[in-house]
């Protein structure tokens, strides 16, 4: 009776342990996003050409969207996640970050 407790406990301890694997890879792939998205902003903010290759860079396999509204950079990356626990289907995690346009927002015609 003690071996086929041992055993389930072993197999629940295990479940528990790939599960919050599986929570840690969700939460470095939104960080990864998030901060994929924030350095593209900037740089396309600046006025950089690069910026969806800094983007790609920082979250690798990622999808990028740049949209200018006015003087405001919107930069959106999104990424599948697959879980490493084998049956759970993959996530998907967007990250978003809104910049003023430092080119629209300056005004070098006057007033200097």
């Amino acid at each position: 009776m003690v071996t086929v407790e041992a055993a389930f406990a072993t197999l629940s301890l295990g479940v528990v342990v790939a599960l919050l694997m599986s929570v840690f890879v969700l939460l470095a792939a939104q960080l990864r996003v998030n901060d994929a998205a924030r350095v593209a902003a900037r740089s396309a903010a600046f006025g950089s050409d690069d910026a969806e290759s800094l983007a790609s860079r920082a979250a690798p396999g990622s999808s990028i969207a740049i949209d200018r509204n006015g003087a405001v950079v919107v930069v959106e990356v999104t990424q599948s996640v697959a879980f490493p626990v084998p049956g759970l289907a993959p996530v998907v995690v967007t990250g978003r970050a809104h910049v003023l346009d430092e080119l629209s927002a300056l005004d070098l015609g006057g007033g200097w």
